[in-house]
């Protein structure tokens, strides 16, 4: 095998390395962005189900009626 050969094999597969580092790259960074998002929406959640349960409480408080639960 001449030297060229062997530097034309390494390069083909360094590409084929190198692409298949920025998939995995790309792969993982879309992987934390969707937990990420997860995250956030899980937070939003909670968020909004206290301010839910605080404006019941208030209008309970303020405006009470046989089937409020005091």
């Amino acid at each position: 095998m001449s030297q060229s050969q062997a530097v034309g094999a390494t390069g083909i597969s360094g590409i084929s390395e190198r692409s298949e580092i920025k998939v995995l790259s790309k792969t993982i960074a879309f992987s934390q962005f969707n937990a990420n998002t997860k995250l956030r929406g899980q937070r939003l959640n909670t968020y909004l189900k206290k301010i839910k349960n605080n404006y019941f409480q208030i209008r309970c408080s303020l405006f009470p009626t046989p089937f409020a639960k005091n």
